[in-house]
């Protein structure tokens, strides 16, 4: 038999409970309270984000996390830049008789002729009536030494090849140089923009029929709450002598923009654009300086988020009108690359081919609904044969 032993109860119920209580080591005793009341747990909270606001600013993550961002090795067997063409890349010349580029269908064989952007033809059509090759993201590269780069070779190099529109991201790194160029992490690469307008200067000073088209992303100030001023980046520009006089002007009340042969003649030869900031249209805000045009305003573009190949060439949606939809769409960009959180080169080899860019081009064309396709928009623009390809769109659309 096996023999319990149970403890006698009390006559009084409320005795049990509270040695029933007092065994469990539960019971609460009179005047006790919860030790996680309101006024702790607001205060708790307060702590914790203030405690997160002051590591945010104070902590160097740009340096933390660049030195874990992988970085690439050029692959050796990507196609080279016009593999086509068997013309070299000569060095740039003050001669006013248009030494020959790479992409160009007029150079010194054509005597005194005005020869722009590449076409003699292109000289007398308006500046939105033409394509442009066009750099994503060209402050990144590695030879520049920028980790998950967009492109190989930088943006001088790409002049040299016939690029001549370029989306530049701006950042403002602080200590760690101030403003430059940059993919969002300072640490992860960055070019100092004076630098790069004294070498474009110089390259239009060299090539004197050549327009080129600069596409401003304006990131945020060092502690992230407000748009870089325009005025800064200005301040640069007018750092370098002369730099601003080639900027053009468009008069927003004018219909249509100039013809290339006027701003060749005016040495206006540097079209400005910017985006995520101010729209220059709201005179409660920063009037945006003298040359400087909102991109949303005058352009339209297509989604610029791809994740691979298949998505791109959907042409249905990757086609259709984005940002810029409301306004002028005096301008039209197809941005033609693939991003999965960097770009792949491997991938670019691919869609920077003519065959697949002339083919999305002619979709997107129909799907506009006619817009002329000014910007064609790659990564690694050194993989592929997009001047190529733009030239000869050029001389069919005369």
């Amino acid at each position: 038999m096996v023999l319990r032993r149970f403890k006698k109860r009390s006559q009084d119920p409320e005795d049990d409970e509270d040695n029933y209580n007092d065994e469990r080591g539960g019971g609460r005793r009179e005047g006790q309270g919860g030790c996680c009341t309101w006024p702790y747990a607001i205060a708790f909270l307060l702590l914790c984000i203030i405690a997160g606001i002051l590591t945010w600013l104070l902590v160097p993550w740009d340096e933390l996390i660049g030195d874990y961002l992988p970085t690439f090795d050029s692959p050796g067997n990507l196609p080279p830049l016009n593999q086509d063409t068997d013309a070299p890349s000569p060095s740039p010349t003050m001669n006013p008789t248009f030494a020959k580029l790479p992409f160009s269908k007029c150079g010194s064989d054509e005597g005194d002729k005005m020869c722009c952007n590449g076409l003699e033809s292109n000289c007398q059509k308006r500046i939105n009536e033409i394509m442009y090759a066009t750099s994503h993201n060209a402050m990144s590269s590695e030879d520049f030494d920028f980790r998950q780069p967009n492109h190989f070779k930088g943006m001088e190099d790409s002049l040299k090849e016939g690029f001549r529109a370029f989306s530049l991201d701006l950042c403002d790194c602080g200590d760690q140089g101030g403003l430059q160029f940059c993919h969002s992490i300072c640490a992860a690469g960055k070019r100092d923009p004076r630098e790069l307008f004294v070498n474009l200067q110089k390259f239009l000073e060299e090539n004197y029929g050549e327009v080129v088209i600069l596409i401003f992303q304006m990131g945020k100030d060092y502690f992230g709450s407000n748009p870089i001023p325009l005025q800064s980046l200005e301040n640069i520009m007018s750092s370098v002598p002369g730099f601003t006089d080639m900027i053009y002007a468009h008069d927003s009340s004018e219909k249509e923009w100039p013809y290339i042969q006027d701003l060749v003649d005016l040495n206006q030869r540097i079209i400005i654009f910017h985006h995520e900031t101010t729209n220059c249209l709201d005179p409660d805000k920063e009037a945006c300086p003298v040359g400087f045009h909102h991109y949303f305003n005058w352009a339209v573009e297509t989604p610029f988020f791809f994740p691979d190949e298949e998505s791109l060439l959907s042409y249905e949606k990757s086609c259709a009108l984005d940002r810029g939809k409301n306004g002028k769409k005096d301008w039209y960009g197809v941005n033609h690359f693939v991003t999965r959180g960097f770009a792949i080169p491997q991938i670019a080899a691919d869609v920077n081919q003519r065959d697949v860019i002339s083919k999305r081009v002619e979709e997107c064309l129909e799907i506009s609904g006619g817009l002329f396709p000014n910007f064609v928009q790659v990564d690694f623009w050194s993989v592929g044969g997009l001047p190529g390809f733009v030239t000869q769109y050029n001389e069919m659309n005369n």
